[in-house]
């Protein structure tokens, strides 16, 4: 049951960066994702959320959209 957890962070990026559009955010939470290779070949991109990174990551575009 990961959409109650990805929902909560696609909000915290929207939160950090309210400019983004639905695709800016998706592209920021598939750049976070940790790579696991037992997850390769069973989910879409193959690893976990990392909320850490996807904060960061939403927090630097919207330095660069300032």
């Amino acid at each position: 049951m990961a959409a109650p957890q990805i929902t909560r962070l696609v909000s915290l990026i929207l939160a950090c960066n309210p400019n983004l559009n639905p695709t800016q955010a998706r592209e920021i939470l598939k750049a976070s994702v940790t790579k696991r290779p037992d997850l390769e070949d069973k989910l879409n991109w193959g690893g976990s959320a990392n909320e850490a990174k996807a904060l960061a990551l939403a927090k630097a575009s919207f330095k660069k959209s300032k």
